[in-house]
């Protein structure tokens, strides 16, 4: 039979040994270890009979695998905590922790990371199938079939890892431009480049005519002519001051962001913006545009 050791502090063991009778619970083996404390043999089913009214009843140890298993699993906390910790380890081991990029070009990695988010892959999110992530790889390949030889996108634990080569044909192209400096006083916000000696990083603050990207690399002192390709991106921080006959607000909002924006590139943006003054008297409205831009400046 399989046994637990159990102790048992009382101050009558005439009325413990009462109640095991009038139960008809079966112990074994019963001895007083100290003043008020005796040990005894019994199943793991009249421990739990004995407990409920004996609360500093305690169990010293299990004689069986079977009332070692029953102890553990009847006990609400454990159950609880097993139940939580499952929960826990299933999200543990299925997060992204950490995406790897294995390339040579600056601005392809940046641009497979974006390209990443935008199928939610990214830091702590959860890690798709071996079949998603193909159907991913095949969709970006096929549309970028000009920028990449090879791609490939696999999950280690928990890294998803991307490896791919350039593609041949491209690899000269535009890349024989100058120093890439900035057209304005603005803070990098991203970094596309494919080629050239970086000098910044993102979020750093740069003034007008900076030198952003240098054509060349030194080795031992010596300069080698090396070529910038790609683009240096930036929050600029803008003003437009506007008189108006009547006033408009949508209207002159309008037209503020006309002024601004009249000369950007598709992918330049307006972000935010503000009135910061207005003067009723004179009719004058200041407004204050952040914006990403293109800062390439040779």
């Amino acid at each position: 039979m399989n046994k637990i050791k159990v102790c048992i502090y009382t101050y009558s063991l005439n009325s413990f040994l009462d109640f095991v009778a009038n139960n008809n619970l079966n112990i074994f083996e019963l001895s007083k270890s100290n003043e008020y404390e005796y040990v005894f043999y019994t199943t793991y089913k009249n421990y739990r009979i004995i407990r409920k009214y004996y609360k500093n009843c305690k169990i010293k140890y299990t004689n069986g695998v079977m009332n070692l298993i029953l102890r553990i699993f009847s006990e609400k906390l454990v159950i609880f905590c097993l139940f939580i910790s499952s929960i826990f380890y299933f999200y543990l081991s299925n997060i992204i922790f950490h995406i790897q990029i294995n390339g040579t070009s600056n601005y392809l990695n940046n641009y497979l990371k974006e390209e990443l988010q935008v199928y939610k892959i990214t830091k702590y999110q959860f890690i798709p199938s071996v079949s998603k992530l193909k159907e991913i790889e095949k969709e970006i390949i096929t549309n970028n079939i000009e920028k990449f030889d090879l791609l490939s996108i696999i999950k280690k634990g928990n890294y998803i890892i991307v490896n791919y080569e350039i593609k041949k044909e491209s690899l000269n192209l535009d890349s024989n431009k100058g120093k890439i400096y900035a057209k304005k006083d603005a803070v990098i916000s991203k970094i596309l480049i494919g080629s050239g000696n970086v000098l910044v990083k993102e979020n750093q603050f740069v003034k007008s005519n900076e030198l952003l990207v240098d054509d060349h690399i030194y080795i031992n002192d010596e300069p080698y002519f090396i070529g910038t390709k790609g683009l240096i991106y930036g929050y600029t921080y803008n003003k437009v001051e506007y008189f108006y006959d009547q006033f408009e607000l949508d209207k002159i909002l309008i037209e503020g962001r006309y002024l601004i924006s009249k000369d950007y590139q598709l992918d330049e943006k307006i972000i935010a913006e503000e009135i910061i003054y207005h003067d009723i008297e004179s009719k004058l409205i200041i407004i204050h545009y952040k914006c990403e831009e293109i800062l390439n400046s040779y």
